[in-house]
């Protein structure tokens, strides 16, 4: 039995994030799969309690045992700074200091050791490290770095946990896939009822959230054809976002769920995260080169936030410009990948790069829009040392990452329960008349309840709007009226989208 984990910041996040793969996973005889929640929900503090159990059922509803489901207790916003970026106890929005869950399902600190966890990065990072470290998994399924601050975090603590234990456990070379859950996704296409099917699409190569992705390099599965049906009513994943009563995440689901699910790969067989790095000026920054991460901010609560924080950036004095990757022993290289500082207009025009200081390689050919720059050598070689030395670049340059390989192992050979697809060419699903009814059918069906949904909000989302109506109950149907009044003119408006 193979084992695969999936880490979301939120409850409902598993079904943006996991999708077609969870299902697959979860009805899969050779995998076992465990879902872990960071935080509770808990933005508004009266729903953590219903998010929580609204988790445990929509799990249980595409084949997740609640044994298997798992909550760290983190906060959904903080006071002041994130806890990515803070140092200390940090305070979350709902006031809370430390890790909770509920009174039949504790946190995960507290059911492994009897005692909750204070909220820090220290303790966020210990909690994640010791669920992989139990299972090793031959999967780990993430959040990539989305447009949402708690996203953000999660993709940039697990990347530094996980290398923390690749560097530890040099034997362990886990698949890593990561996925968007807003762009492209929740906030993608509304083309469910589309006929034929369509794969998951985007406008552009260069995504809004990050410029590391590309949308050319990302890897794509078919899902299961429960997960592709005819009537969006029938399909598992919408099934499990309706248990979600206290958000509206089913309304998305029209834009989340494709033909294909979407995911990139982190390789686990980089192997300069051994290296030694030894920089030619700013000492402090070389770190950076081989930490796995190619963006890092320092306020991940700014909406449109700094990305260059983690990049090794030369003195503007220092001549040699050089990066030094050693290692004890010499290791096979077949090819290596940079990156240069994510900001857009901080670029290098021309690197030299030598292996065990002979026979360099003048490189000019480099990508400026965040892309991987990818050198392969004519033939495969054992290497002690890596040089790479700007030689000319504007005023910022630097570099965030460099990876270095033998071979990545091929996505095949993890035998995972869904079909791999080749993500240039057009994977559609036809239907038939009749089915095409069906679908037409269903497509007004759901347009009602999402229409119904909105002006009749739940006495959830009445409580968020109307803080009065959380203690005073009997306020609620009031309060309902005067919404149904609000969103329907809105409707009427165009402001708001069905």
């Amino acid at each position: 039995m193979k084992n695969a984990v999936l880490f979301v910041p939120h409850p409902d996040d598993e079904l943006l994030v996991g999708g077609g793969m969870l299902y697959a996973l979860a009805h899969s005889a050779d995998w076992c799969v465990k879902v872990v929640f960071v935080t509770n929900g808990d933005y508004y503090a009266h729903e953590a309690e219903i998010r929580l159990k609204e988790a445990i059922n929509a799990c249980k509803s595409i084949g997740i045992q609640e044994s298997d489901v798992l909550f760290l207790g983190y906060g959904d916003g903080w006071e002041e700074k994130h806890i990515y970026n803070s140092i200390g106890t940090c305070v979350s929005h709902a006031g809370k200091m430390g890790t909770y869950g509920l009174e039949s399902h504790a946190d995960y600190a507290y059911q492994r050791h009897g005692t909750h966890h204070s909220y820090t990065k220290k303790n966020l990072e210990e909690d994640i490290k010791e669920i992989i470290v139990d299972n090793f998994p031959q999967l780990l399924l993430c959040v990539d770095f989305d447009t949402h601050p708690d996203h953000r975090a999660l993709s940039l603590v697990f990347t530094e946990v996980i290398r923390e234990i690749l560097v530890e456990c040099e034997n362990y070379k886990p698949l890593i896939l990561k996925k968007l859950a807003y762009e492209n996704v929740m906030r993608g296409r509304n083309d469910y009822y589309h006929i034929p099917h369509l794969p998951t699409y985007s406008e552009n190569n260069n995504l809004a959230s990050t410029p590391v992705l590309k949308w050319d390099s990302r890897i794509c599965f078919k899902v299961p054809s429960v997960c592709n049906s005819i009537r969006l009513s029938q399909n598992p994943l919408y099934k499990a976002a309706v248990k979600y009563k206290s958000q509206r995440i089913k309304l998305r689901m029209t834009s989340a769920l494709n033909a294909d699910i979407v995911f990139w790969r982190l390789p686990s067989e980089n192997r300069a995260i051994q290296a030694q790095i030894k920089v030619s000026s700013n000492i402090g920054g070389g770190g950076y080169i081989n930490d796995l991460k190619i963006i890092d901010s320092d306020d991940l609560n700014q909406r449109h936030c700094v990305l260059d924080c983690g990049v090794w950036k030369p003195d503007e004095k220092d001549i040699t410009k050089t990066v030094k990757l050693s290692w004890n022993k010499s290791i096979l290289v077949n090819f290596i990948v940079f990156f240069e500082n994510p900001s857009l207009n901080s670029n290098i025009n021309r690197i030299k790069i030598a292996f065990n200081g002979e026979n360099p390689i003048f490189y000019t050919n480099i990508k400026h829009d965040g892309s991987a720059n990818i050198i392969y050598l004519d033939t495969p070689k054992y290497v002690s040392t890596l040089e790479l030395c700007i030689l000319d670049g504007t005023q910022g340059c630097g570099l965030s990452e460099v990876m270095v390989f033998d071979k990545i192992k091929a996505l095949e050979e993890y035998e995972l329960p869904l079909e791999l697809l080749d993500n240039n060419k057009m994977y559609t699903k036809k239907y038939n008349i009749y089915e095409q009814i069906i679908s037409t059918i269903d497509r007004y069906r759901m347009t009602f309840v999402k229409i119904t949904t909105i002006l009749w909000s739940s006495k959830y989302v009445l409580m968020r709007h109307y803080p009065i109506c959380r203690n005073k109950g009997y306020l609620i149907p009031i309060c309902r009226i005067y919404h149904w009044f609000k969103q329907g003119l809105n409707l009427l408006k165009g402001k708001t989208a069905i």
